[in-house]
């Protein structure tokens, strides 16, 4: 007899994969904006050894902790890195097969308010249905990839958004450096190297200083106890030391 099938696509499989995408993508803006707008604490200033033995581990703790909140608030760096996140998922991707879909808003996904800062919202119904009725072209709106270095128009959204958080990480290693970075490989730890080098400096030329005015105080101390033995010589020879 005669067999009938049907095919149809797993609407819900791909659905998961987008929303998984979507979270992952507020998760990262959520933290990004986090530290842009941490509180920053200006009285609470790195603790000196000595403080610290004069404090309990739960009192340096909470210290260290003021000490380090809003170190990035309104860091260019990640600013610029936000920017660029947002803008990758909020322009079109030409030249896709079709060339019906080109925006994220066209198959249900959209930005908040405002105030939330770019953070993605999905309507269930309506990514469904997009993914029933054009599943290659809402494929390819994450998936299309032109094969050239860097980000263009005709690359997916998810493509984008894999090339921007590795150009970001990139730059923050050149910046800040990894866990096994040497101190001398990357622009924070130059720093650190420039600023120890100016200490041991400074300490050498503190020290110079020192030992100078020790010799000028030792000196004048020696000036002083021969003036005192000469003016005693010269009163005893006019007879005005004290009669015993």
């Amino acid at each position: 007899s005669d067999i009938t099938i049907n095919v149809t696509q797993d609407v819900d499989a791909v659905f998961n994969k987008i929303k998984a995408f979507v979270d992952k993508y507020n998760e990262v803006i959520d933290y990004i904006n986090s530290e842009l707008k941490e509180t920053r604490y200006r009285d609470f200033a790195p603790l000196t050894d000595e403080q610290k033995d004069e404090m309990t581990e739960e009192e340096i703790k909470k210290w260290e902790e003021r000490a380090r909140s809003g170190m990035l608030r309104s860091d260019q760096l990640l600013t610029s890195v936000l920017s660029n996140l947002r803008s990758a998922l909020s322009k079109a991707v030409e030249g896709l097969p079709g060339g019906d879909l080109k925006h994220l808003s066209q198959i249900g996904i959209t930005t908040g308010a405002w105030t939330e800062l770019g953070k993605l919202y999905i309507d269930e119904t309506k990514l469904k249905e997009a993914i029933a009725e054009n599943p290659d072209q809402v494929m390819a709106m994450f998936t299309a990839n032109d094969g050239i270095d860097g980000i263009s128009a005709q690359d997916g959204f998810a493509v984008r958004f894999h090339a921007e958080v590795d150009a970001a990480m990139k730059k923050l290693t050149t910046r800040a450096g990894a866990a096994s970075s040497a101190l001398a490989s990357y622009d924070i730890g130059k720093q650190i190297n420039n600023l120890e080098k100016q200490m041991d400096a400074w300490e050498i030329r503190l020290n110079n200083l020192q030992t100078r005015y020790y010799k000028q105080f030792s000196a004048m101390e020696s000036a002083i106890n021969k003036m005192n033995a000469q003016m005693s010589f010269l009163m005893s020879q006019f007879g005005m030391g004290s009669n015993s």
